[in-house]
């Protein structure tokens, strides 16, 4: 598309010969998109608010009609940014259920020591009481991981 902006074609036309270029559900997404931007009056059912912000991006760049080139790479750059933080939390995602898996083994492997060293009818309390702080650490460890919102 920025190539086709910056040997002179209108955006509409770069947009579609971008989508021609495009294959699956990504092409039938972007069609319903430049249909959009044809037809401003026909609005589309979005469900994604990904493609909905990009819908609206799409549109103020048409409008726009100077700048073109530098809004679409904003544009891309944006997303690319998008796409970098999106991978690189779910790796820290995985790196946190590795250690919780890896402390698990730990723990369970400590707590059969214990069992076996020192009996468990001797130490009850003490091995419900650490097993319950254990697993309300697990809890809060995901619970709070999962509803932590990442801002960009």
């Amino acid at each position: 598309m920025i190539l086709g902006l910056q040997t002179g074609k209108s955006f509409r036309a770069s947009f579609f010969s971008a989508v021609e270029s495009q294959s699956g559900w990504v092409r039938v997404q972007m069609f319903e998109v430049l249909h959009s931007l044809q037809f401003p009056e026909s609005n589309i059912a979005v469900k994604s608010a990904l493609l909905a912000d990009f819908l609206s991006e799409m549109h103020t760049i048409d409008q726009s009609q100077t700048r073109c080139v530098e809004q679409v790479k904003a544009l891309r750059r944006h997303y690319k940014m998008l796409e970098d933080f999106r991978r690189r939390s779910g790796q820290v995602s995985q790196q946190i259920k590795m250690q919780a898996i890896i402390v698990t083994a730990l723990y369970l492997a400590l707590f059969v020591f214990v069992i076996m060293q020192f009996g468990f009818e001797k130490h009850r309390n003490l091995l419900f009481g650490s097993g319950l702080v254990f697993i309300a650490g697990l809890v809060f460890i995901f619970y709070v991981g999962r509803r932590m919102k990442w801002t960009v």
